[in-house]
């Protein structure tokens, strides 16, 4: 339908704890791909496996002195792909050449635009 109206859908990944982590690509591989600002904020994935975290974890570290937390190797609960690839979106002349897809959470759930751990969800539905 968006489509149809003449218009695009672009994602954008965003959290309260660091801001923006991810614009979207205008020449996506994938439907949900973004442009990960690494000036603004440093995302990295474990290449060792810790029990109980995805090796697909995003951890987060606060780059610009405006973010609304510093946050050194935080995990906020996401899993992403990420990969390095050129598309010749004008982000890629910022140097914006990471990309992510398939940001995903397996730790909460999200509706109508509010976030919900899922330790708190099962407990409201078991009671």
């Amino acid at each position: 339908m968006i489509r149809r109206a003449g218009a695009d859908a672009v994602p954008t990944y965003l959290s309260t704890e660091s801001g923006a982590m991810g614009y979207g690509c205008l020449a996506p591989a994938v439907p949900d791909e973004v442009h990960q600002p690494q000036d603004l904020v440093a995302l990295i994935q474990g290449e060792r496996p810790m029990p109980g975290v995805s090796a697909r974890a995003l951890w987060v570290s606060s780059l610009r002195p405006t973010a609304p937390l510093i946050l050194l190797n935080v995990s906020l609960g996401d899993t992403a792909v990420m990969a390095r690839r050129a598309c010749g979106h004008p982000l890629e002349q910022l140097g914006w050449t990471t990309h992510l897809h398939t940001i995903r959470s397996d730790e909460k759930i999200t509706a109508g635009g509010m976030t919900f751990l899922d330790t708190a969800v099962m407990q409201v539905l078991s009671t």
